[in-house]
């Protein structure tokens, strides 16, 4: 089945745009044929093509090496096969986000089915039945992109913090498929952003901010 790409909807903030060179249609292209492949794909399938793609790809890229010398700064007294286990364990988690990214609009948290489970969400009502500002702090782990989900999908009034993608036309996809997910909300990293997380403060909403990076 083929799953269709949400309507293109810019973040409220939003990085200001770049100039786009041949190479950055052609990437487009790439993504929007990346997002038809795997969103054609059942969810289930698509999260296990994608660990399996970034699993044999990963280790090949100057990325791993940076993170087996991060682990081995990190856990010096672990072996060096803890640490190649670590790093293909890392690029099966990214692998399976990528793949899901497509299915995101579909995954409710709050649905009966097993899939997710949202510790804590009294809190999440009580900072809704509040009025009040609240910081929501987190990081990349597993799929991030269901963590403002869970606060977005509760009827949280949520900023969500992101990275610009260099591409303005990726990074427009990709706001709109969060959008469509609930995030509405999204400031961009940089000066606007900062300053529209501080304005939503005052108003009492909240904000969602991921550290590690």
């Amino acid at each position: 089945r083929r799953v269709a790409r949400p309507p293109f909807v810019s973040a409220p903030l939003k990085a200001a745009p770049t100039v786009l060179t041949l190479a950055g249609r052609l990437e487009a292209l790439a993504f929007d044929g990346y997002m038809d492949l795997f969103g054609a794909l059942p969810l289930e399938r698509a999260s296990r093509m994608g660990a399996r793609l970034l699993r044999a790809l990963g280790p090949l890229t100057p990325a791993h090496q940076t993170a087996l010398k991060n682990l081995r700064l990190a856990y010096p007294n672990e072996t060096e096969s803890w640490r190649r286990d670590v790093a293909r364990a890392m690029w099966d988690g990214i692998g399976r986000t990528l793949g899901e990214f497509p299915h995101l609009p579909e995954i409710s948290a709050y649905c009966d089915d097993g899939r997710l489970e949202v510790d804590g969400v009294e809190k999440l009502d009580a900072v809704k039945a509040s009025g009040r500002g609240a910081v929501f702090i987190s990081g990349h782990f597993a799929n991030w992109e269901l963590m403002p989900a869970a606060i977005a999908q509760r009827g949280v009034v949520c900023h969500m913090t992101y990275r610009a993608a260099n591409n303005p036309k990726i990074d427009a996809r990709i706001l709109a498929i969060r959008q469509h997910y609930g995030a509405k909300l999204q400031s961009a990293k940089g000066v606007q952003g900062g300053v529209g997380l501080q304005r939503g403060l005052i108003r009492g909403e909240a904000v969602a901010l991921m550290n590690d990076q």
